[in-house]
This record gives structure tokens, sequence and C-alpha cells, in this order.
């Protein structure tokens, strides 16, 4: 048997727990076993909470009033553009900070629909595996990670059944 603790065993889920404790026999449908979907899902775990961590506040630079003055000793032309010159940059940093957290969301994503693809097989399309997890967004994404997690474990294995031959 396999110890379940370091796993992505989060408790209240049965299929998961059963998945913690199969052999490591390899799905006739995909190419990883169990142990290495669960290890995934862990990582994907991570990564999206770090990335929901991301700060789109920029460090070292803050927005100013128009009429901000840096410079007593300039003119109000020269702090006016100055504090202009520094709003923009402010903006273009907000969005570069943006752009990195959308592109690294956008990447997860991709693991993700991947993992619910060879975690259900019967060639699963990435249209569907997309639903999948908006499924498990919609109902758990407000109790965090952990909480979609069951919903798309849930979901994977409906849908493991329902595309399984021979099942009634």
């Amino acid at each position: 048997m396999t110890n379940c603790s370091s796993l992505l065993c989060f408790g209240r889920v049965p299929n998961v727990i059963a998945r913690c404790f199969k052999s490591f026999h390899k799905n006739e449908e995909t190419e990883m076993t169990d142990m290495e979907l669960i290890k995934n899902w862990q990582t994907i775990r991570t990564e999206f909470e770090a990335m929901e961590r991301m700060s789109c506040v920029p460090v070292g630079i803050r927005k100013v009033k128009a009429d901000h003055i840096f410079d007593e000793e300039k003119s109000v032309r020269w702090n006016r553009e100055m504090a202009e010159k520094n709003n923009a940059d402010y903006q273009a940093e907000v969005a570069r900070l943006n752009t990195e957290k959308n592109k690294r969301r956008d990447a997860i994503l991709e693991d993700i629909y991947r993992l619910i693809q060879e975690d259900v097989g019967h060639n699963l399309s990435r249209a569907k595996a997309q639903r999948l997890w908006a499924y498990a967004w919609e109902h758990g994404h407000a109790n965090g990670f952990s909480e979609v997690y069951y919903y798309i474990q849930d979901a994977i294995e409906l849908a493991r059944m329902l595309l399984s031959k021979g099942q009634k």
C-alpha cells in the first residue's frame, strides 16, 4: 500500500483516496499512472496558488496626482511632465504584471486541460476538458483550489464511467 499522507488526498473524496491506494498499473487509455496524475495535480495546485498570489501592483513606483510636486525648485511644467511620465510608467508596469500573471494562468489552464484529457482517457476533446474544468471551477472556486479539485475529480470519474465501453 502507498502512504497517502504525502499525496493530494484532501480527505473527503472517496475516489481520490481509492486512487491513492491503487497499484501502479498503467491504464490502457493513458500513458500516466494514477500516482503520476495525482502528483501532477499537486504540482498544478502549487502553481495555481502561486499564480493567484502574484501581485499586479508595482513595487518601487506609485501613481501620483497630476499636480504632484517632485521638486519645488523646478517649474510647474516640469513637475506636471514628471507626474505624467511617472503615471505612464506606473500604468505600463501594471500592464506588464497583468500580462505576466495572465500568461501564467493560461499556461496552468493548458496543463489542467491536458491532465483532464489524460485522466479521463477515451480521447476526450480539449473542449470537453474545458467544460469539465468550467463546471468544477463554477462550483468550487469560492472555497479555494482544494474544493475545485474535489469537483473535477468527481467530474472525471463520471466522464470516465460514461465513456467507458461495456458499462450499462
